[in-house]
């Protein structure tokens, strides 16, 4: 399964890639994790998400970085969210004007046993989206 998400954001594509750009820090989205851990640097990197702080709840792997187009690709190795095999992710900041750009999040992933389609698409925009106002308000932040 494929889906899509497509936000777009009033601030520089050089300040929202900046905070993707960043694997390690998710400082950005406060109240879904409290903490992340990481494992190595640069493409192969691995983060560990807390959304508590007894566990890990997410574990996530940096497959490739192109900081000159502004993507990045991803692997989920263990969600929280959703139950599903196969997870990964692309995503592509292009600037719009001066202080406007879009975030493109292409998911992929194939359902486990007991989980729909249409559970998976509402989880995946609905997360997207939230994380897309989360980054605004903290780029908006003094």
């Amino acid at each position: 399964m494929e889906l899509t998400v497509i936000n777009e954001i009033d601030q520089p594509a050089a300040r929202v890639w900046a905070l993707w750009a960043d694997f390690g820090n998710v400082d950005w989205l406060s109240g879904v994790f409290c903490r992340v851990e990481t494992e190595g640097e640069g493409v192969g990197m691995v983060r560990y998400l807390y959304r508590t702080p007894s566990g890990v709840s997410d574990i996530q792997r940096l497959e490739a970085q192109d900081h000159d187009a502004m993507v990045q690709h991803g692997a989920i190795l263990r969600s929280s969210f959703l139950n599903v095999t196969d997870y990964s992710f692309r995503v592509e900041v292009t600037p719009l004007a001066q202080t406007r750009c879009r975030v493109t999040v292409d998911w992929r992933c194939e359902p486990a046993e007991g989980t729909t389609l249409a559970e998976i698409e509402a989880v995946l925009q609905g997360w997207t989206d939230a994380a897309m106002l989360k980054m605004a308000a903290y780029l908006r932040a003094p």
